[in-house]
Parts: structure tokens; sequence; C-alpha cells
């Protein structure tokens, strides 16, 4: 394929102009795919972008609802300071006033009369203002507890679009990724006809012996590649051969012989040294007989 980009300028000459009529249709072809798959590519960046946009400025109103639901909610842990707070005085008031009450029973029981009713009645009077304050407490605590669950809607909202967002840029790259694959696989499948075409070209203008003056050093890649190939197929058919005389069954067999060889020499080895540390028996008969005469001659006569 080299050769034939090398011989370009034969395309001038008429003797040669219909090698690369061919050739010039296809890188043509090479050429609108590989535009139509820039434009792709321009486009996914362009609507990438734009998605990418959306998606950042919906992040940036979460994080600013977020930073407004932190504030309210401290606003709303002081409404209820405060509120606790009223209410603490407004039990206590009423727990002194019990306490006052009871204390004035009991001296009429016990015969001993207790007057509180100036302390008694100087806290009554305070009553309608604690409850005032504790009404009025209780109101703003559930102003700003409405803020809050505004605030903490706003949040849910934006985060459900945060990921309805992430969803479309999943399934619009998805989209854009088939496409763009198939713009790649016909770039790739005309790149190839090229090659396959220069080749082509290439070798009919090997064929016109002596009408083409072609350099020497284009021969000799050619020759290089030549016997490059040539070596491959040697390689490929010896393997060929190989796998064609191989049997399994042998091999099998084979190897089930070497192993029952070397279990048979294995056990001959065992026996041959356990054969040699027993004890032999005719010495032991022979020393026992020898012991039983020494005994004979020492008895009494």
């Amino acid at each position: 394929a080299q050769l034939a980009q090398g011989c370009r300028s034969l395309k001038g000459d008429e003797r040669f102009r219909h090698f690369f009529s061919n050739l010039e249709q296809l890188e043509q072809l090479v050429k609108e795919r590989s535009q139509a798959l820039a434009g792709d590519n321009q486009q996914y960046a362009e609507e990438s972008a734009k998605v990418d946009q959306v998606i950042a400025a919906n992040q940036a109103q979460i994080n600013a609802m977020n930073a407004e639901l932190i504030t309210r909610s401290q606003k709303l842990s002081e409404q209820q300071q405060l509120l606790t707070r009223a209410e603490g005085l407004y039990k206590r008031l009423l727990i002194e006033i019990r306490s006052l009450k009871s204390a004035e029973e009991e001296g009429r029981i016990q015969g001993k009369p207790v007057d509180h009713g100036t302390r008694i009645a100087a806290l009554m009077e305070q009553v309608p203002n604690h409850q005032a304050a504790v009404a009025k407490r209780t109101a703003d605590r559930s102003a700003v507890q409405a803020h809050v669950d505004a605030a903490r809607k706003e949040v849910d909202r934006f985060t459900e679009e945060g990921r309805r967002l992430h969803k479309q840029k999943a399934e619009f790259e998805k989209s854009f990724r088939q496409r763009l694959g198939v713009r790649s696989q016909g770039v790739e499948e005309a790149e190839k006809e090229i090659l396959a075409e220069g080749a082509h070209i290439a070798r009919g203008l090997l064929s016109q012996r002596g009408g083409i003056a072609i350099p020497e050093e284009a021969l000799d890649a050619v020759r290089t590649a030549d016997a490059e190939v040539l070596r491959e197929m040697k390689t490929q058919r010896l393997l060929e051969m190989a796998l064609t005389a191989y049997d399994h069954n042998c091999y099998k067999q084979g190897r089930n012989f070497i192993i029952a060889a070397v279990v048979v020499l294995v056990m001959i080895v065992v026996i041959k040294v356990v054969g040699s540390h027993q004890p032999d028996e005719s010495d032991d008969s022979s020393s026992e007989s020898s012991r039983i005469t020494c005994v004979e001659l020492q008895r009494p006569v």
C-alpha cells in the first residue's frame, strides 16, 4: 500500500490512470465519513457541555438551598429554645400559685390560717402575660418550622431534578457512543479498503515488468515483507502438522506408563530398604543354642 502511495504520480499517465480510480473514490469516502465523525464529535461535545452546565446550575441551587436550610434550622433551634424558656417560666408560675393555694388549704385544715391572697393575686395577674408569651413563641416557632419545611422541599426537588439530569446525560452519552461507534467503524472499514486497494494497485504496477521505474528501496521493502510472511507461513504449517500428528490417547498411555514405572521403582527401593534392616533368623537360632549349651555345662555332676 505504501508503494502504491509512492507511485501516485503515475495517475497522470493514461496507461495507469485506471489503477487509481477506485482508490480515489475510497479516499473520498474516508474523507466524508471522517467529516461526519468529526461533526458528531463536535455535536457531542456541545450537547455534553450544555447538559453539564445545567447540572452545574442545579448543583449550585442544591448547595444554596442546603445552606439556607442550615440557616433556617438554626433559627428554628433558637425559636425552640425561646419557646421552651417561655413554657418553663409559665409552668413555674403555675406551680408557685398551686403551692400557695395548697399552703392556705393546709393551714385551714390544721386550724392555722395562712393568707397568701395578695401574693396569689399578684401572680395571677402575670398569667395572661406568660400565656401571651408562650402563644407568641409557639407562633414564631411554627412560622420558622414552615420555612424549614419549605427549604427542605426545595432541596428535595432540586436533588430529584439532579438525578433526572444525570440519568438524561447517561442516556444521551449512550446514544452518542453508539452513533460514534458506527461512524468510527465506517471510517475503519473504509481505511482497510484503502489499504487493500493500495496493495492491489501495487501488485498491478509490479506486474508491469519494465514499464515502471520502481525505486530499489521500495522493492527491498516488499521482498523483506514477503520473506517475513513466508517464515510465518512455514511456522504455521509446522504447527498445523504437529496438531494433526498429535494423538491424545497415545499421550495418556505414555503418561500412565511412566507413572506406573515410577511407582514400581519406588516400591522396589522401599522393599530393599526395609529388608536390609530386619535381623537374620539363623543368627538368632545359633545364639540361642550356644546359650543353652553353656547353661548345661554349668550344671553340677
